[in-house]
């Protein structure tokens, strides 16, 4: 990874989300790695739906993931993800073995640990060990990406013969 660069206000929405709650915080970075390596983080998206949730130790809903990427424009996706710590900040074996699962995937994904004051940033060496790492600030054209994700449960209560076999279908118009 060459550099990577960070939209300055990202910095201050991470650390503005982790004061608004006491329990550990989760989100998402979103951005592209240019064809030289970089990678440009342009929005920061919180996490909105938990697995867990405590004072020390979050995990987000996997579902939010899917949603979120299959609702990123092309070319953007999910290209790393931020917590928090109550009072330390460093990158826990948990979040290690996080990142490294998910650099299986894509080796440019990035993580941000912040306790509301202070964020650090890490990513996978090649080595296969993580390590933190200076970002560079970067204004880019459009200020803040905006997603607008809608979640809808559907239920249907119809009459069905059961010598029928059923086939659900979903279609977009």
């Amino acid at each position: 990874m060459s550099q990577v660069f960070v939209n300055p206000w990202i910095k201050d929405f991470i650390e503005a989300h982790a004061r608004s709650s006491p329990q550990e915080i989760y989100g998402w970075l979103v951005g592209f790695a240019s064809p030289n390596g970089d990678v440009h983080v342009l929005t920061a998206l919180t996490c909105e739906k938990y697995a867990t949730q405590h004072y020390v130790g979050a995990s987000p809903d996997p579902l939010e993931k899917l949603n979120l990427g299959s609702a990123i424009p092309e070319g953007l996706g999910i290209i790393g993800l931020y917590h928090s710590h109550p009072e330390e900040v460093f990158h826990s074996s948990t979040d290690d073995k996080t990142l490294i699962n998910l650099c299986a995937h894509d080796s440019k994904i990035i993580s941000a640990v912040t306790n509301g004051e202070i964020t650090k940033w890490y990513k996978l060496m090649p080595e296969g060990n993580t390590s933190e790492f200076k970002i560079r600030y970067k204004q880019f054209p459009n200020k803040k990406l905006k997603f607008l994700i809608i979640y809808v449960e559907c239920y249907l209560n119809l009459p069905i013969k059961l010598d029928f076999p059923i086939i659900p279908q979903i279609t977009t118009q």
